[in-house]
């Protein structure tokens, strides 16, 4: 209900984006105030953590891509993904908005995810994160990531990151046959 803001003083608080947990890997339901920006698109020697993931070598070049999920001009999840480039020669000249990424791997790639494996966890937000999504570094988010495969090798063919600010968003779950308490 309110904001503490270090040196500033105490406001009331925002009202948070609701989003529902069942699509929550999606841009749609944020709704049409919110917009898809791009903040980095390159080449980059794959981490270990990537290169594990995508089934590379450390070192191997990646497409980084690093966009916002903006709700009334307001960054409030950050998606970081990687692609192999070797897969994917002449990536960033393809992806021109509203092309998606899925749409440029299906359409110019021939390319179709079928599999995904997802993660969500709580973590805080480093400087860099936090400076990309107007936040403090240290707040908290919640992360999700996930691992998209081939449909036809089963190859991994993406692996993303996705921030979302704890401050700003809370997530709902609608069922028709609620769970029976224990």
């Amino acid at each position: 209900l309110v904001e503490r803001v270090q040196g500033r003083g105490t406001f009331v608080g925002r009202p948070k984006v609701a989003h529902n947990l069942a699509s929550m890997l999606t841009v749609e339901p944020w709704g049409p105030a919110a917009d898809l920006q791009i903040v980095d698109i390159r080449v980059v020697p794959a981490s270990i953590a990537v290169a594990a993931r995508l089934g590379l070598t450390a070192g191997e070049p990646v497409i980084e891509l690093k966009r916002t999920v903006d709700v009334d001009d307001e960054p409030i999840v950050l998606l970081t993904c990687w692609l192999p480039e070797q897969r994917f020669p002449d990536f960033e000249p393809r992806l021109v908005p509203p092309r998606t990424v899925r749409g440029v791997l299906r359409e110019d790639y021939g390319v179709e995810a079928i599999r995904q494996h997802k993660e969500v966890e709580v973590t805080i937000l480093a400087p860099d994160e936090a400076a990309i999504l107007q936040a403090n570094p240290g707040a908290p988010a919640l992360l999700v990531t996930y691992l998209s495969r081939s449909q036809a090798d089963g190859a991994p063919v993406e692996y993303r990151r996705m921030l979302v600010r704890g401050d700003r968003c809370k997530y709902y779950v609608e069922m028709d046959a609620p769970e029976l308490l224990v």
